[in-house]
């Protein structure tokens, strides 16, 4: 039987972890929209094969697989929402503000359960197109010949957005719950699978095993007897 992991080796591993998803996390996210579809899938099969025995290394042995899923949940999420709010900023910062002219409005054909989209063709008011992809939406904003604020990437690389739909703040927060949720679940397994959790001391995982060698106490000599006076002969 493997000895268990000693309680003060705990949180150096779940930092060690926790680094290593942060990192990986990273890579996905740069590697996101440059690479190829099987390069990326190599690196997230690579990466999740890794993570699983670092958290078997951590003590998870039966939950190492479940702990692995969630984890690629945590950092498709991170990677997602991260990646919208870049786009956003990106808009936002290369961007200018015009006014448009809806012309043109239609709907995806209904397909079973699948969402359905509306899609939107916007024209300047000189009654040339605006910059970029048509805007897409799940609800029905506008109408054929409604005027509307819009951010046009000079680039034409981005869809046009409303300057209130080009509000990243709500993307980089979700991403930030991602990333502590996939923290938290390492915290946890290191916690869950310590010596300190199956003795309830939460103490143990910050302060090391006291030395015996160092703490055994010397051994002390009887305090003396009392004297006791001999008995006299009469």
């Amino acid at each position: 039987m493997r000895p268990s992991t000693p309680p003060r080796h705990q949180p150096v591993r779940a930092a060690v972890v926790s680094g290593y998803a942060l990192a990986t996390t990273a890579g996905l996210f740069l590697l996101k929209g440059n690479s190829s579809t099987v390069l990326l899938a190599a690196a997230w099969t690579v990466g999740a094969a890794l993570f699983a025995v670092l958290l078997r290394e951590l003590g998870a042995r039966r939950t190492s697989a479940l702990a692995m899923l969630f984890t690629v949940v945590c950092q498709i999420g991170v990677i997602r929402d991260a990646d919208t709010a870049r786009d956003l900023l990106t808009l936002r910062q290369r961007g200018t503000e015009i006014t448009a002219t809806v012309v043109s409005e239609r709907r995806d054909p209904e397909q079973g359960r699948s969402t359905r989209y509306y899609h939107y063709v916007l024209h300047r008011l000189d009654g040339t197109r605006v910059l970029g992809p048509d805007p897409t939406s799940t609800d029905d904003l506008y109408d054929v010949g409604h005027t509307v604020t819009v951010i046009e990437d000079t680039e034409g690389e981005l869809a046009p957005l409303t300057p209130d739909q080009a509000d990243a703040t709500s993307n980089m927060l979700a991403a930030l719950a991602w990333g502590l949720a996939m923290i938290g679940l390492i915290a946890w397994t290191a916690w869950r699978h310590s010596d300190a959790a199956r003795h309830g001391r939460f103490a143990d995982l910050l302060e090391p095993a006291p030395d015996a060698s160092r703490t055994s106490a010397a051994p002390v000599d009887p305090p003396d007897a009392p004297h006791r006076p001999q008995d006299t002969v009469g």
